[in-house]
């Protein structure tokens, strides 16, 4: 596993401290986790936005209850 030494305003350490308890360190790993996920979403989310075609649903619709 790998340690990484990050800066943090002291405001925002002691919110760290607090909401991680006893295991800083996993609450972190959570963060970065949930965080990394909800870029990868809105990148997804963008890509289909930019390359879906707003008929397919409807076409899909029409063939299915034929």
């Amino acid at each position: 596993m790998t340690r990484m030494t990050i800066a943090l305003p002291d405001d925002l350490a002691d919110r760290i401290k607090a909401a991680g308890g006893d295991n800083v360190s996993a609450w972190m790993q959570r963060a970065a986790r949930d965080a990394l996920l909800r870029e990868e979403v809105a990148a997804v989310s963008a890509f289909e936005r930019r390359t879906s075609d707003p008929d397919w649903d409807a076409e899909r619709e029409q063939e299915w209850a034929a």
